[in-house]
């Protein structure tokens, strides 16, 4: 319900097209962790309606349960950030488009530059720390619990795949085709990174050290 009167909203307030105020980006900003709220209440609910093996305590490292909750939130928290900051960055592209490379670094760096091109900067800084802790985080959870490996390491190939996407995006300008790709791969590692967290914090649930 809430996804469907942010997206009305939108279009209400005119938080669309070329619509380049300070406000969209709050509006999107809104739409876009509402969207993961909702694609991560989808994912559990659909992981929760089967049945799951317990973990397997026996072959797992001791993990405390306050450790499991704050690097879970930390990760799921930092993608968010970083959704945000694509999103902003996307929408910089949509609104300014250019035709060079050395064209867009002009027009980010820019005195007189637009909010929305001088956040773009940012994206790329932002998606570098992220996906330095998100790789610790995947190596960090496949050691200490090898029944969730699996889902850590697709994490760790869905990173791969959007840091490459990701570079693609920005030398071919952020085509709109290239843009879903690259929001494709976000909500697949979105997804990943979801149950790989909830493993984990079920792990220690089930089996508290």
């Amino acid at each position: 319900m809430t996804e469907a009167l942010i997206g009305a909203a939108l279009v209400l307030l005119e938080h669309v097209a070329r619509n380049a105020s300070v406000s969209r980006a709050y509006s999107l900003s809104t739409h876009l962790i509402n969207t993961l709220t909702l694609l991560a209440c989808l994912t559990l609910t659909a992981w929760w309606s089967t049945e799951r093996p317990a973990p397997k305590a026996a072959t797992a490292a001791p993990l405390s349960r306050g450790r499991a909750v704050w690097m879970a939130a930390v990760s799921l928290a930092s993608v968010a950030v970083l959704g945000v900051s694509g999103a902003i960055a996307a929408l910089g592209d949509t609104l300014f488009p250019v035709s060079t490379l050395a064209a867009a670094l002009a027009q980010d760096l820019h005195p007189a530059a637009n909010i929305f091109l001088r956040l773009r900067l940012f994206h790329p800084l932002i998606a570098a720390a992220v996906g330095a802790w998100l790789l610790f985080y995947a190596v960090s959870s496949a050691s200490r619990r090898p029944d969730v490996a699996g889902r850590a390491w697709k994490l760790v190939a869905l990173l791969a795949a959007q840091i490459v996407a990701g570079v693609v995006n920005l030398l071919l300008l952020a085509p709109v085709w290239m843009q879903l790709v690259h929001l494709l791969l976000a909500d697949l590692f979105w997804i990943t990174l979801v149950l790989l967290s909830a493993s984990m914090l079920a792990a220690v649930t089930d089996h508290p050290q």
